[in-house]
């Protein structure tokens, strides 16, 4: 890289010397300045850089350093934590998740079968919750007998005055029978 470095000032310095225009030249040599300046701002750069990242560089090979250090240290903690789930995982074989499986079909198809009972439950509900609300409402416009009694107070106390001499006449009967009886 250095060698042709030399050879691009050398075939610089031989167009400088062949050349006949004084402007061309001072131009070269503010371009010549501005180059060096540029590589040396560049060169300092790099080195800043490199200076920063030097110090994360030393932290990071220091943090795997200790990792590798703790891994060392508990390799044989991590061989029994690996074999101890080999064991399990032996222990929970495929027969064992079949039928928990197996169970949670079933259990789901139980479920499903309730969802659709207390659904059909909840129809049933709504129709007669409807019924009923039609029949209160017939009742609160005064139609059949109900709605009658609710509705017209004149038929309700000829009722209850049918009903209290009723009540007289089988007093009456209970204790003259024979006024009643040939």
């Amino acid at each position: 890289m250095q060698r042709a470095l030399l050879a691009s000032f050398d075939s610089l310095s031989m167009r400088i010397a062949n050349a006949e225009d004084p402007e061309g030249l001072t131009r070269i040599f503010h371009n010549i300045e501005r180059l060096s300046q540029n590589l040396a701002d560049a060169t300092e750069s790099l080195s800043n850089i490199a200076g920063e990242s030097e110090s994360d560089l030393i932290g990071i090979s220091s943090n795997l350093n200790s990792i590798t250090a703790n891994v060392r240290a508990n390799n044989e903690t991590i061989s029994n934590i690996i074999s101890n789930l080999d064991e399990t995982t032996a222990k929970f074989n495929s027969d064992k998740i079949g039928t928990i499986l197996d169970n949670f079909a079933s259990a789901t198809a139980s479920a499903d079968e309730a969802l659709t009972k207390l659904n059909e439950s909840l129809d049933e509900f709504k129709v007669a919750s409807s019924e009923m609300r039609l029949l209160f409402e017939g009742i609160n416009d005064g139609q059949g007998t109900l709605g009658q009694l609710a509705q017209n107070r004149e038929l309700y106390d000829n009722l209850n005055s049918s009903l209290e001499n009723l009540d007289l006449l089988l007093q009456d009967f209970s204790l003259n029978p024979r006024r009643y009886v040939k």
